[in-house]
């Protein structure tokens, strides 16, 4: 079984949102080219405006077609895949770039990007491959038990990224309450604000550290419903030895 990916920390400039689905069909592995399509779902930006988005790509790995709300945006570039055959930078011809983290049946996707599109200081969201047309959705369909492994931190202090495990789970109750766990440590929150017509759930998110961070969260699923991206950024004051951002990419 492959591990699944998760993100966590990183900065409000160089922020991304992961996660690569393990079990079952193992991976492709191909590359870029394997990217062949149209991935569509919701993305937010740092404001919270929320728009439908679509990422056409080649089977050369490159962008020929980004849309918002069904309109061309006219950005074209191209995906270069990273040391995971998972992990893709997303690299526009107009300007900053993000980054695209696909599970090992390269069907579902996070994608974050920071500053690339429009005049926004990031965008993040879950994606699908194929998607014919974007979902309403009910309160529910975010409860589950998501096993996750896996974990990349960034640090603003050091500027690096570093590989800290695969221990990651997270459950969604009922009553949208939520608990975790991950390599800093265990994790707890709920999702009060719910958006049935762009899958989005929001609410705060603790961190279990000495003192506790207590931070907002957002979380999207995917068009199918089957995966979960959620972006937590710090909204009272810690250590600054603690991340101020966490990304991740969960699938059930």
């Amino acid at each position: 079984m492959k591990r699944l990916i998760v993100v966590i920390g990183v900065s409000l400039f160089s922020f991304l949102l992961s996660f690569n689905c393990g079990g079952g069909g193992g991976s492709n592995g191909g590359g870029a080219g394997d990217l062949q399509g149209t991935w569509s779902g919701w993305i937010e930006d740092d404001v919270g405006l929320i728009v439908e988005f679509s990422l056409q790509i080649d089977g050369d790995g490159n962008i020929i077609e980004v849309m918002f709300d069904g309109e061309p945006t006219g950005d074209t570039g191209h995906l270069n895949e990273d040391w995971d055959e998972n992990l893709f930078h997303v690299m526009y011809d107009s300007g900053p770039s993000g980054i695209m983290i696909v599970d090992d049946q390269y069907s579902h996707a996070t994608y974050g990007d920071y500053g690339a599109l429009g005049s926004s200081e990031y965008y993040f969201g879950a994606l699908e491959r194929g998607v014919a047309n974007l979902p309403a959705y009910a309160q529910s369909d975010i409860v589950a038990s998501y096993p996750v492994g896996g974990a990349y931190v960034f640090t603003n202090d050091s500027g690096t990224w570093n590989w800290v495990g695969d221990d990651i789970t997270m459950t969604v109750n009922p009553d949208l309450t939520f608990t975790g766990i991950a390599p800093e440590g265990p994790f707890s929150g709920s999702f009060p604000i719910y958006d049935s017509s762009h899958g989005r759930y929001a609410g705060t998110f603790t961190r279990s550290t000495e003192p506790p961070v207590v931070m907002g969260i957002t979380a999207y699923l995917s068009p199918d419903g089957t995966a979960l991206g959620a972006f937590a950024s710090k909204s009272g004051t810690a250590p600054t030895s603690l991340y101020d951002f966490i990304l991740m990419g969960l699938k059930k």
